[in-house]
């Protein structure tokens, strides 16, 4: 995928977290509305059918600017999420992955207790602890969902580091030490392999003119 920037001003993405609230009321409208017509029985969903492209018009992005302002409003936010969805054509493919999200796995368990304190030195025993069960089981849960503890954690750290990057609030020390790696040299050279660029050249691309 490549993000491309038409106007150097303004950031080249809106992005918004659902978290379980609102993922659960939008399903439950959704499903309302349209019924299971637009839900793919194949559970098996190939990068295909979780990106989606629609032609952005003024009213689009309007709406999207709109958003923003009532993201902490759980009945607005849904509400302007409904009508968004509405004016896509061909709209089957979010509301396919709106659906799925909702769906509680125990990968997004085992994230959540991770996010919690992304500084800690996080590791599978201490997941288990956490569950009170054994290790063995914790990877095996995992596997079924084909993804493994390593990856996890991987994943929440690198997504808080960017968002701290953009922030523009914090060294690039604090910031390895925020996400629990005790190593600015380690941290920028996982941040370069996970995301393909430095974390100066992340902040470069998406705060510098």
């Amino acid at each position: 995928m490549r993000i491309q920037k038409q106007n150097l001003t303004e950031k080249p993405y809106v992005a918004f977290r659902l978290n379980e609230n609102v993922l659960r009321h939008l399903k439950n409208t959704l499903m309302i509305i349209y019924g299971m017509s637009k839900i793919d029985s194949c559970e098996c969903r190939g990068v295909s059918r979780k990106i989606m492209t629609t032609e952005v018009d003024k009213m689009l992005l309007d709406v999207l600017k709109e958003m923003k302002g009532h993201h902490n409003d759980d009945s607005s936010f849904i509400s302007a999420l409904i009508y968004l969805i509405s004016k896509i054509k061909c709209n089957d493919k979010i509301i396919e992955s709106l659906y799925m999200s909702s769906i509680t796995f125990f990968t997004d368990k085992v994230r959540g207790v991770i996010e919690k304190d992304l500084s800690r030195k996080w590791t599978l025993a201490i997941i288990a602890d956490v569950f009170n069960v054994s290790e063995i089981t914790i990877r095996k849960r995992l596997e079924s969902e084909d993804t493994n503890f390593n990856q996890i954690l991987m994943q929440s750290r690198m997504s808080k580091a960017a968002l701290l990057l953009l922030e523009n609030s914090y060294q690039i020390s604090q910031i390895s030490n925020m996400i629990g790696i005790s190593s600015a040299s380690y941290f920028i050279r996982i941040f370069n392999k996970h995301f393909g660029v430095t974390p100066k050249q992340f902040f470069n691309y998406f705060k510098g003119g």
